[in-house]
C-alpha cells in the first residue's frame, strides 16, 4: 500500500486534488497492478469482500462507481 499512498500524495499535490478523491480513483489500479507481485495478500483482500480469490479479485469489479 505505500506505492499506493505515495502516488495519492503526488499525484494530489502536484494537481491540487482531493486526497480522499485521488485514493479512491488510484486503489483499484493499484490493486490490480500488485495482485501478481503479492498474490497471497490480493487473495486475503479478496477474501475480506466475501470472494473467492484468484489474481486480481482484490480489486473492485471493472466499472464500479465507488461507494
Amino acid at each position: 500500500m505505500s506505492l499506493h499512498h505515495k502516488l495519492c500524495h503526488v499525484l494530489g499535490g502536484a494537481f491540487d486534488l482531493p486526497h480522499a478523491g485521488v485514493h479512491a480513483v488510484i486503489l483499484p489500479h493499484d490493486l490490480a497492478y500488485n495482485a501478481s507481485h503479492a498474490p497471497d495478500a490480493d487473495a486475503a483482500a479478496a477474501r475480506a469482500r466475501g470472494g473467492a480469490g484468484g489474481p486480481g479479485a482484490g480489486a473492485p469489479p471493472r466499472g464500479h462507481d465507488g461507494p
